[in-house]
């Protein structure tokens, strides 16, 4: 491609995963290909390393126009670490010099996952733009920041505490809710994310348990930060209706957008790991308006505050009908992704597919590729012809673990179900 002569660039997609992992495995920092759902053509998707030719066409023959889409990868592989992309000359000088051969110099805007201050340094360096404050994932991304802002505009959340960092402020906090009664408690960590940081006890042997609960408040949970570990404690609500999220998006003029609604999966052993998602439809009318209705007033907090860009919401739906918001994303979140496919997939006619996201691992696929699973996964693979079927995702740990995510997109709840009823046979 003669790039002095094509149209300027308008966005540079870099979907680096930046977040200081303890202990991440092999892989995981190759979540930026997952940018590549966002890609069209003219646009710059860059990551670590080359997205494979395999899921390139995969994605075409679904229905993605990749054909005019710049790639951009490292010369060499990197390390396993949150800030190698942005260490990395290589592709900074790549993608600098297709935003100048292009003349989109100081144009072009970056698409990412998250605006922290380091893809904000690494924007300036390169020259593109972004839509909010860095500073902002901090300020509005914690625990405690959300519950706090919650209380003050009376957003019903569940009965707790934040902003804890001393084991006998914990201790008296977990004690003052089961005296409010609570059966069960979960104390986060303010910057845990996907269920590290988080831990359930129960009233009848918590006191037992004072010593776990000492080592909990005083170590890390996966995540590393240089801010003061604080904890929030809630009141755990077992047995809950649903778990719904919206993905919501504020634009420079401050309005509020819904961009997505779903309902969460967790894994069972404790309900706190991320599993997957359900589309916004699995909800029914009243509870959607609900959500969407409550969440655009508390979004327009956030909006005056000065908070620009993704922002997503995290809720419980009991039994009664009560809606709680639990925590706050600022930033995109996993369910942006089956969206995102749905959407360039079907176009704009999506009010009657039904898809559900939920991350598959199987012994087999240890060690392979993603050429691999879409050849194991052929029979039930999303088909323009068929218009249902399934579309794999976010295989950055494929190789270590033989675990990814698919969504399986239909018609109706049934056919969605045979699609992953087929997938458990493999």
């Amino acid at each position: 491609m003669n790039l002095a002569v094509c149209q300027p660039i308008k966005k540079i997609i870099a979907h680096n995963l930046s977040i200081y992992y303890e202990n991440p495995g092999y892989g995981l920092y190759d979540f930026d290909q997952n940018g590549i759902h966002f890609a069209r053509r003219g646009d710059v998707l860059v990551t670590r390393r080359g997205v494979p030719k395999a899921y390139i066409d995969f994605l075409s023959q679904c229905g993605f126009d990749l054909d005019g889409t710049l790639f951009v990868c490292a010369d060499s592989s990197l390390p396993n670490t949150h800030e190698a992309f942005f260490d990395d000359r290589s592709i900074m000088e790549k993608t600098k010099k297709i935003l100048s051969l292009t003349g989109a110099d100081g144009n072009a805007v970056l698409d990412s996952f998250m605006i922290t201050p380091k893809e904000a340094e690494w924007a300036r360096m390169v020259g593109v733009n972004i839509v909010g404050v860095p500073e902002h994932y901090y300020e509005f991304g914690t625990k405690s920041s959300f519950r706090t802002l919650a209380k003050q505009n009376h957003v019903k959340i569940p009965m707790g505490y934040e902003n804890q960092s001393r084991v006998i402020d914990g201790a008296l906090s977990a004690s003052l809710l089961f005296l409010r009664g609570a059966e069960e408690i979960v104390i986060k960590s303010d910057e845990g994310v996907a269920g590290l940081g988080s831990r359930r006890f129960l009233r009848g042997n918590f006191f037992a348990q004072l010593d776990s609960f000492k080592h909990f408040m005083e170590t890390p949970h996966g995540v590393i930060s240089d801010r003061e570990l604080k904890f929030v404690l809630e009141r755990w609500h077992s047995g809950v209706k649903s778990s719904p999220s919206v993905q919501l998006y504020i634009p420079q003029d401050g309005s509020v957008e819904i961009i997505s609604t779903h309902i969460q999966l967790f894994y069972p052993d404790n309900a706190l790991r991320y599993k997957g998602c359900l589309s916004g439809n699995y909800l029914t009318d009243d509870e959607r308006k609900k959500l969407e209705t409550e969440s655009v007033r508390f979004g327009a907090v956030y909006a005056k505050k000065g908070y620009r860009g993704h922002l997503a919401f995290n809720t419980i739906l009991l039994q009664d009908g009560q809606l709680l918001f639990v925590e706050t994303n600022p930033r995109r979140v996993m369910s942006s992704y089956p969206r995102q496919i749905m959407k360039t997939i079907y176009g704009g006619n999506v009010s009657n597919i039904y898809y559900r996201s939920q991350h598959i691992k199987k012994d087999i696929w240890k060690g392979v590729g993603i050429d691999t699973v879409l050849s194991s996964l052929a029979p039930v693979l999303f088909s323009g012809v068929k218009k249902s079927g399934i579309v794999p995702f976010d295989y950055g740990l494929l190789f270590l673990s033989g675990g990814l995510s698919i969504v399986g997109f239909g018609s109706s709840k049934e056919e969605v179900n045979l699609l992953f009823d087929y997938v458990e046979t493999i």
